[in-house]
């Protein structure tokens, strides 16, 4: 399997050399190296894609979802947010932005990045669950600070 991900990887290389400033190939191959959890190599790829296309907010989705396999969180979101404001109708930097939020533990942040999912995708079964699941996480948290605050007293 590995040979098939090697070939391919020369693959979108090769395309790249054919037209310096064409994103798709960086955004496809960092789709791959995302695939073989190579998210190092795929934020590599999506930034010089978003170099080339600034404004396609796939490809700043795709290297905020690099950036999150990164643990590197506030990139991610800021990708995110990026790639929100570009597509407004697309639920999925919502989405994915709250996912990272909750990693972050900033569960209320999460909550609305899920609302604003829900408000473009309503019926998404995936929002709605990650939803009421990061409203408990916040409510539950919000509880444990508050004993906190009341030992320290």
């Amino acid at each position: 399997m590995q040979r098939r991900y090697d070939e391919a990887i020369r693959a979108y290389v090769t395309a790249q050399s054919y037209d310096r400033v064409w994103a798709v190939p960086h955004n496809s191959l960092g789709n791959l190296y995302l695939a073989i959890n190579r998210p190092l190599e795929a934020a590599e790829e999506f930034d010089a894609a978003a170099k080339l296309e600034p404004r396609n907010s796939t490809i700043h989705n795709n290297l905020g979802n690099a950036y999150a396999m990164e643990k590197k969180y506030d990139a991610a979101i800021a990708n995110f947010q990026i790639a929100a404001r570009l597509d407004p109708k697309n639920p999925f930097p919502h989405a994915n932005m709250g996912v990272a939020l909750i990693q972050q533990g900033r569960y209320s942040e999460a909550a609305n990045a899920f609302k604003e999912a829900l408000k473009i995708e309503p019926d998404n079964q995936k929002f709605q669950q990650a939803l009421a699941d990061t409203m408990k996480r916040a409510e539950k948290g919000g509880k444990e600070a508050t004993k906190e605050k009341k030992k320290k007293k």
